[in-house]
């Protein structure tokens, strides 16, 4: 199957969702998308699934981009952080708790169309796939560009 450019309609920098709030720019599939790469967290920790996720929707979609980029730095951590506290008894069963917490507030925030943040990594995702004020939408092409303005002549 040929890869397809992805089209891009304008929406203006107001209309771009305050943090908490739906992205209505978002697609069913995109959510469904976004939710499954948390979700696959429960299944085999946080790494390969959203890996999977990400490496096939990044070019497609921000919204499934961002999240599962987040899900996979936000199992990362907690690998890391498992293991820095596999030492002491309480400590791995604690993080386990806090990981699936925040993962399935992550899930629910996804399916809702939020670009919710992940405690200490939400902001690593963001930066790597920032909310978009240009958003890809299938079927809609580009708006022109306009060329520069040009300086005065003499």
């Amino acid at each position: 199957m040929p890869h397809m450019a992805a089209q891009y309609q304008y929406v203006p920098p107001d209309a771009v969702p305050a943090e908490g709030q739906p992205d209505m720019r978002v697609t069913n599939d995109e959510r469904t998308w976004a939710v499954i790469s948390h979700a696959l967290s429960f299944v085999e920790g946080g790494i390969i699934g959203p890996l999977v996720v990400y490496l096939i929707k990044k070019e497609h979609s921000p919204f499934v981009a961002f999240h599962a980029l987040q899900s996979l730095y936000f199992g990362l951590a907690f690998l890391v952080a498992f293991l820095v506290t596999f030492i002491t008894i309480i400590g791995p069963f604690a993080l386990v708790v806090l990981y699936w917490v925040f993962e399935i507030l992550a899930c629910v925030k996804a399916y809702n169309g939020e670009w919710y943040k992940l405690p200490l990594i939400g902001n690593w995702a963001a930066n790597t796939h920032p909310i978009p004020a240009v958003y890809p939408v299938q079927g809609i092409q580009a708006p022109p560009q306009a060329p520069p303005p040009q300086p005065p002549a003499g």
